[in-house]
């Protein structure tokens, strides 16, 4: 009896074989790490800008909603006093519109993190925040920015969110030429610089970029937004 020759792979081929499919799951798994990368970079970019969108329908409202400036004509101070609008000092200020008053903290490059000038009564710095004060004292006492009540009278804005997202910079400005004393109407330009957290440098606030080769660089995500609001005028 002969006995049939049995056929099967060689070494070679099957090295062959495993190679191919190493090479097919190196690929796979090459696709897919930049795919999550999309993903989270699409993430921080997304809540960035919904943060953007959440601060600029607030001032709208806002603004729309009260009927003047009084006398502020653009004047900004260092400190708190009896006939202040408009407070900056150091990375915390306070804009008070006779209805609600603004304050915030900015990013503190010493901290590297928010500044804690301006913070909750239990301690807690804010970011940016709207609290009820139709007397305007956020900006005649400083005593104040560290007695700010967690209540229904202040309304978080900027949260931290999933990307620790903070303020970098926040101007309000206006001109004598943009106020109409007959209507009572003010336009106010409110420009401001919205970003992740600065971790080990992450972030050019100047170039308004990120270190394309830092390690966070993947969740990092600046931009400066611009809105221009009016007031309702008259009473």
């Amino acid at each position: 009896m002969h006995q049939q020759d049995k056929k099967g792979f060689t070494i070679i081929e099957l090295m062959l074989a495993m190679s191919v499919v190493a090479l097919l799951l190196l690929a796979i798994a090459t696709m897919t790490m930049q795919m999550i990368t999309i993903m989270i970079k699409g993430n921080t970019f997304r809540e960035l800008n919904a943060a953007g969108r959440t601060i600029n329908d607030d001032f709208t409202r806002e603004f729309n909603s009260i009927y003047g400036l009084g006398e502020w004509t653009g004047r900004v101070v260092n400190d708190p006093t009896a006939d202040a609008y408009y407070v900056r000092n150091g990375d915390s200020g306070a804009f008070c519109d006779g209805k609600s008053s603004y304050l915030w903290n900015l990013y503190n490059n010493r901290r590297r993190d928010i500044a804690d000038d301006i913070h909750f009564q239990n301690g807690d710095p804010i970011r940016l925040v709207r609290v009820s004060d139709p007397t305007r004292s956020y900006c005649q006492d400083k005593n104040l920015w560290t007695r700010v009540p967690n209540n229904s009278n202040v309304k978080n804005i900027l949260s931290e969110g999933e990307t620790g997202l903070m303020l970098y910079d926040i101007q309000f400005s206006t001109a004598p030429k943009l106020i109409d004393n007959a209507s009572n109407q003010s336009i106010v330009n409110i420009a401001y610089v919205l970003g992740t957290k600065n971790d080990n440098n992450q972030i050019n606030v100047a170039g308004m970029n990120c270190n394309p080769t830092g390690q966070y660089k993947d969740y990092c995500a600046i931009n400066k937004f611009d809105i221009t609001v009016r007031t309702l005028g008259r009473k």
